[in-house]
């Protein structure tokens, strides 16, 4: 699978301006709140496709997590932030 790379895309394909505008757009606030409301139990797995740079691990307590993307730039600067918290591919 491919992804989009020009334009705007280009932009977001940097994890500070994606990050910047998922706060921007309040997504960061939501995916709090929606992790707040559903994941109750550490000992919880979650599967998240499409994880961009794995952000909302911020928010979550231990748990089992896994993230896909397409972008290996967002899985890496996960994998840097977030170190061995969850597995990225």
């Amino acid at each position: 699978m491919s992804q989009k790379s020009r334009g705007i895309y280009s932009l977001l394909s940097n994890t500070f301006f994606y990050s910047f505008v998922q706060k921007v757009m309040s997504a960061t606030i939501f995916r709090e709140k929606i992790v707040k409301k559903y994941i109750k139990k550490t000992d919880a797995k979650v599967l998240d496709i499409g994880c961009g740079p794995a952000e909302i691990l911020n928010s979550f307590p231990k748990i089992k997590y896994y993230g896909y993307d397409i972008n290996p730039i967002y899985i890496n600067s996960a994998k840097k932030k977030f170190n061995n918290r969850g597995k990225m591919k």
